[in-house]
């Protein structure tokens, strides 16, 4: 298969070039060659820019393409015609934040995605869900019956450039006193770079169209299960201290990137309850499979122990804070 990625020097992109090559596809990366653009020597570059400037696209063609960059639904009708006669399969990554609510457990492919008040709107920090909605929208339109939209959920593992999974098992392995937070049963569900992009590139060879959520585990995963797995990968002894979603609230904890994976069940976002608690089985049906957690972690680990020292983005609680919070917790009890 030739295989056109947009993308495919970072994180996810990355892997998907890697798993392809694996594969035995001939790869092509689409980037503007900014970051890392030394990284995967045995795939082809083209350089150009996905809003505005696809010329080296030009008179090529390709089994498949898979875009992992496109936020707004104007550069995805840039790409899709560009290439809905170069390609036969087009595979776009878009996120479990398209649906509307929510507030019951097991959201699946049927049911509904937000809607924009304003369609000509491009903010993604504030609209990102009903933009890439739009986004399977309008790729559909234009490639009725060969476009795959893969609903994500978090993507973790090794080349991860944030901490919004890897601060879990960094922080345990530290030991001592662990502030813990909210419920020991919350549910959990993200999916292993790794296992995203195998899957993604057996979909592209079988040019599977439809819609998938493409979130993880297969089992039902508790927050007690991820705390006491990293536990046991960095065989470390912390104390896992359980502090209340209410108490976290009154502090002004912030939910995701203060402390990674905590959704909290308080008043007022009774529409997130069940975010971590997505359908999944449309993908298992379709091939979907998980490597164990454990690896999960210690790959995780692996590459944030061997990345350079970096002050860009991360996520996680500042280490005096949870000291000041436990010891008010502890107050309480």
């Amino acid at each position: 298969m030739k295989l056109l990625i947009l993308g495919g020097t970072v994180f996810l992109g990355y892997h998907l070039a890697q798993s392809a090559l694996r594969s035995g596809h001939e790869v092509t990366l689409f980037t503007r060659g900014i970051t890392n653009p030394e990284v995967l020597p045995e795939a082809e570059k083209l350089r150009g820019d996905r809003d505005g400037d696809l010329s080296a696209l030009k008179g090529r063609r390709w089994d498949a393409v898979v875009d992992t960059s496109a936020y707004v639904p104007r550069i995805v009708k840039q790409s899709a015609e560009r290439l809905a006669d170069c390609v036969e399969h087009y595979t776009f990554v878009s996120s479990i934040s398209v649906y509307r609510d929510f507030s019951k457990p097991g959201v699946h492919e049927g049911d509904p995605v937000g809607e924009l008040d304003d369609p000509a709107s491009e903010n993604v920090r504030k609209h990102y869900g009903e933009l890439k909605a739009l986004c399977e929208r309008q790729l559909e339109e234009l490639m009725p019956g060969r476009a795959l939209n893969v609903r994500s959920g978090l993507i973790v593992g090794p080349q991860d450039p944030t901490d919004r999974f890897a601060y879990w098992p960094i922080r345990i392995r530290k030991g001592g006193r662990v502030l813990a937070p909210g419920r020991p049963e919350a549910r959990l569900q993200f999916i292993d770079v790794r296992d995203l992009s195998d899957w993604i590139i057996r979909m592209a060879e079988a040019k599977t169209a439809g819609t998938f959520n493409a979130v993880g585990p297969a089992e039902p995963l508790m927050m007690h299960r991820l705390l006491e797995a990293c536990a046991r990968v960095t065989e470390s002894d912390p104390e896992l201290v359980w502090v209340g979603d209410e108490f976290l609230h009154s502090r002004g904890a912030s939910p995701w990137d203060e402390i990674p994976l905590w959704f909290p069940v308080h008043a007022g976002l009774e529409s997130f309850a069940h975010y971590m608690n997505i359908s999944v089985e449309k993908a298992l049906a379709a091939g979907l499979t998980f490597r164990t957690l454990e690896d999960t972690i210690a790959a995780a680990l692996e590459w944030c122990d061997a990345r350079p020292p970096s002050p860009g983005y991360s996520m996680g609680l500042d280490p005096d804070k949870e000291v000041r919070w436990l010891a008010e917790w502890d107050e309480l009890r």
